[in-house]
């Protein structure tokens, strides 16, 4: 084995192949470029300091193609309670910036800096409330809805009109708040002409609102994005929302689970479960990866401290189709469980994962097959081992990912391929690709003999499954019910047989009843099995 060498990562960027990549940045907490006002860096709730001055300080030391910024504009300074106001999502004036925060001379450089260099501005925009206390409510009282906190968060009209932890929450149904929140978004369009807006909390405003709100920003310029933060872990319901609202990109939080379960608990079919779902979505490639953000826990923290886990994980989310979104300071092995632990300030160095994270950023940008676009099927589920086939522009790829037991896959003559065990990144091998336990492989050539997992419509067979008679198949496919037991398939003499394409994947649990009518679930992980 030898290392992945540089020469050939130089030639991936030389050559033009810019890596995919979106990371992010909570503004306080990545660098203090002004050293201005009171900062308190020691209370893991307070201001630290970090400013846009310092974000462009450390431009040429942010990895890849994207950077989406934490909310810029005037906010709460003030902590309430034990809750620091430092985040920026607290908005109180969408059409200023937050002092501490930015100037409007540098948002306006930090534009025109990465587009100058081709590369993609995010701004956060929060349209679902704003801030405690905010001027706002006493000069508007109407503008907002006022009918407390969320208290049933399944009730989908309580979700939307009701506040988010107290939250003042706008009526975006009124003209003149969708004015309001218009004018605000338009006026950073004009100033530092990002590439899109990053949309807070889309499962709090109204359906349709962001659909409209996008066609109004269109006007101001044709090409502009919104990425939807829908915290959504059901595939059909991200997918229906980001229909419904026309957004062009949403974050993947069904591969957020999966890529946790599969490299850091232990249930690597959870990865094949929601890929063979990608035909849910108008177009897989719109989605955006990530393994972790500001408000959940750590990928290390996850993965019990295991920064070799983390290598895994990365290897994975920066191979797969979509945008991977990194969350500052992961290449640093930064760590945390929950709030605040896991905003904690960016370290520049050490960065024990920057290598690896190079090494895959210059993979993904030399191979087509590991891009945004290339489609991706499952091509083989057991316990221990999921292989994930890509094909795209004129190459295939095979993602390998091993539980408690290896495996060995054949290559063809020129195939290249890879091993990622740990920190270390991506390691070139020679032949076949040989795989230990808790390894991620990959391999790329112009045909690894995985054309048939991409038909289009392939025959299908009847599997017979054994379902004790009065249980129920229910699983995340909208064959299975998706996960609702009442609209499962229920057993017949002991069975449930399935007419289904040849190479389709079911991700699903036996249920069964108890006494008193309630269903009864298994306490062990999901099955997953891929159609032979």
């Amino acid at each position: 084995m030898v290392a992945y060498p540089m020469l050939t990562l130089l030639l991936a960027f030389a050559h033009g192949a810019e890596p995919d990549l979106l990371y992010f940045v909570l503004v306080d907490r990545f660098a203090d470029g002004r050293a201005e006002g009171e900062v308190h860096p020691q209370d893991p709730q307070g201001w630290h300091g970090g400013d846009l001055q310092g974000v462009l300080d450390h431009l040429d030391q942010i990895p890849g193609s994207g950077l989406w910024l934490s909310p810029i504009q005037q906010a709460r300074t003030e902590p309430v309670g034990e809750w620091g106001a430092f985040h920026g999502y607290w908005t109180t004036d969408l059409h200023q910036l937050e002092p501490r925060l930015a100037t409007d001379a540098e948002l306006k450089q930090l534009g025109s800096t990465l587009k100058a260099d081709g590369k993609e501005l995010w701004l956060d925009l929060v349209t679902n409330h704003v801030g405690y206390d905010a001027a706002i409510i006493e000069q508007h009282p109407d503008w907002f809805h006022g009918l407390g906190d969320i208290e049933n968060w399944g009730d989908p009209v309580e979700s939307v009109t009701h506040d988010v932890h107290g939250l003042p929450d706008l009526a975006q149904e009124n003209d003149e708040v969708y004015a309001w929140l218009l004018a605000g978004a338009t006026k950073w369009v004009t100033l530092a002409q990002p590439t899109g807006f990053r949309i807070d909390a889309v499962k709090h405003v109204p359906e349709g609102f962001l659909a409209r709100l996008g066609d109004d920003l269109r006007k101001v310029d044709p090409e502009l994005q919104l990425l939807g933060e829908v915290f959504e872990g059901d595939t059909y319901a991200l997918a229906a929302r980001q229909r419904v609202d026309r957004l062009d990109r949403v974050f993947d939080f069904p591969l957020h689970y999966a890529l946790k379960d599969a490299v850091c608990g232990g249930d690597v079919g959870r990865l094949a479960g929601v890929i063979a779902l990608d035909a849910v979505y108008d177009d897989p490639s719109s989605l955006v990866g990530f393994l972790d953000n500001h408000d959940v826990a750590r990928i290390r923290s996850v993965c019990g401290d295991d920064l070799d886990a983390v290598a895994r994980s990365l290897a994975l989310l920066l191979t797969l189709r979509g945008t991977p979104c990194l969350t500052w300071g992961t290449e640093s092995g930064l760590a945390g469980a929950e709030e605040p632990a896991n905003r904690a300030d960016m370290v520049f160095e050490p960065q024990p994962l920057r290598p690896a994270l190079d090494a895959l950023l210059a993979l993904r940008g030399a191979h087509p097959a590991l891009g945004r676009t290339a489609v991706t099927k499952v091509g083989r589920v057991e316990s221990e081992l999921v292989v994930l086939g890509r094909q795209g522009k004129g190459q295939q790829a095979v993602l390998v990912l091993t539980g408690a037991e290896g495996t060995r896959w054949v290559l063809p003559e020129g195939a290249e391929a890879w091993v990622v065990s740990g920190v270390e990144g991506p390691v070139e091998v020679e032949g076949d690709l040989v795989l230990g336990p808790h390894q991620v492989g990959i391999a790329v050539s112009a045909d690894l003999g995985i054309g048939d997992w991409f038909e289009a419509e392939p025959p299908a067979r009847t599997v017979h499954l054994e379902v004790p008679t009065g249980s129920v198949l229910v699983g995340a496919s909208e064959r299975l019910g998706r996960w609702d037991p009442a609209k499962g398939v229920a057993s017949v003499e002991g069975f449930v047989s399935l007419t289904v394409p040849r190479g389709e994947v079911l991700e699903y649990k036996i249920v069964g009843k108890k006494a008193d009518g309630s269903w009864a679930w298994p306490d062990t992980g999901n099955a997953v099995m891929r159609v032979p």
